[in-house]
């Protein structure tokens, strides 16, 4: 059974056209754990995340050596590196913060074609539930008493003609 950290980030990595980002993982998991969740933690999240899929081989994502192999590269190679065509040296310096997002790319891309249709239930995003009705608009002083002589469910201010209180 996947844990609840793994369906928020199945969601999230399956939903069109999401941010792949460490910070979009932060604010994807926010609900489960902290909002504003630090790079160190968002990571410590996707990475027991990713063992997770790893671990599991109903969801037929490449496993092994190659897995570790394919993460560790994607910063420089692979669709997820930070420049399309890898460093231009091996003098070239990149932000922490872009190796990270490169590593994330590349775990929610496992997560985006994952196999779920063993586990489809627990990933369909639950129904929200319906809106709270608008609470009813308070009643002006000058039509106050002819709201009560109108006795109507939609009574008409007579002063502007517009719908007044409920």
């Amino acid at each position: 059974m996947p844990s609840e950290r793994l369906i928020a980030l199945l969601r999230y990595a399956k939903a069109e056209d999401p941010d792949m980002t460490w910070r979009a993982v932060a604010a994807a998991l926010g609900d489960i754990y902290h909002p504003k969740m630090s790079l160190a933690d968002a990571v410590h999240h996707l990475a027991a995340a990713h063992q997770e899929l790893l671990a599991e081989p109903r969801f037929a994502v490449q496993s092994g050596s190659n897995a570790l192999d394919s993460l560790l590269l994607a910063p420089i190679k692979g669709y997820c590196s930070i420049e399309l065509f890898g460093p231009k040296s091996t003098d070239q310096t990149y932000s922490v913060e872009s190796i990270y997002n490169s590593f994330a790319a590349h775990i929610l891309g496992e997560l985006r074609w994952a196999k779920v249709g063993w586990c489809a239930e627990l990933i369909a995003a639950p129904e929200k539930p319906p809106a709270p009705a608008a609470p009813p608009r308070p009643l002006c002083r000058d039509c106050a008493d002819e709201v009560v002589r109108q006795q109507t469910p939609k009574p008409v201010c007579p002063n502007s003609g517009q719908p007044c209180g409920f």
